[in-house]
């Protein structure tokens, strides 16, 4: 990282590490970077938004976090940070917003976007093994009433204003199969219709009530499909 040239009033230093103090405040080391060694470091203090904190990862061979700092006397003023050895959120269109956590090794998948298209939403998600390749583990809210929330690729809730969904209609066909779903969905029927006013929880559209011969096969393979 090649050093910027201050000027008398505005400073733009690495951050070669970080402390929070015991009334709550962060407080950033900084100092001139060159090839990749930290000199003239100082104490500052980090302005940050009301009900907002973070702490930026350790410096490492690839880099620092940078700051912006206003210089005063011996205590410069930090008010404005980025690490750009972050994985930024891909995909950020205009007029969105994403809170993200790299982590130390600024890697983490965990995240929170929002967004509007004409329609707002509200995504927070991590990845499967806190990998960018892995499963996506989300909460999903919607503006048009529903909320969804998916466990990697089988695991699926859906709530709306008609009902609740559980699973993915494909892969709960492979798991238990066409016959022993459908009369999940009859068994299903059959609990929400004794329930007055009560929404229904379905897989699939809905069938005549099972019988309790059926009812105790649905039982026996929903035991043998968990984990």
């Amino acid at each position: 990282m090649s050093a910027r040239i201050p000027s008398d009033t505005i400073d733009f230093p690495a951050i070669s590490s970080t402390e929070q103090l015991p009334n709550g405040a962060i407080l950033l080391h900084t100092a001139q970077s060159t090839d990749d060694r930290f000199v003239s470091a100082t104490n500052s203090p980090f302005w940050q938004q009301i009900g907002f904190a973070s702490r930026p990862a350790k410096p490492t061979m690839a880099g620092a976090a940078e700051t912006v700092v206003l210089v005063f006397g011996n205590e410069n003023q930090a008010f404005a940070s980025r690490d750009l050895r972050c994985a930024l959120p891909a995909g950020l269109e205009p007029g969105e917003t994403v809170m993200y956590a790299g982590g130390p090794s600024n890697t983490g998948t965990g995240q929170i976007r929002l967004s509007d298209d004409g329609g707002a939403e509200i995504k927070i998600e991590v990845r499967k093994g806190n990998v960018g390749s892995g499963d996506p583990v989300r909460i999903t809210l919607s503006s048009e009433g529903n909320i969804e929330i998916n466990a990697g690729v089988r695991g699926r809730i859906r709530i709306t204003e008609t009902g609740i969904e559980l699973g993915n209609s494909a892969s709960l066909s492979a798991a238990l199969g066409e016959q022993t779903k459908a009369m999940i969905d009859k068994l299903v029927l059959a609990i929400a219709s004794a329930t007055a006013g009560a929404n229904p929880i379905v897989f699939n559209p809905l069938f005549l009530p099972p019988t309790p011969t059926e009812t105790e096969t649905i039982l026996s393979s929903v035991v043998k499909v968990m984990p």
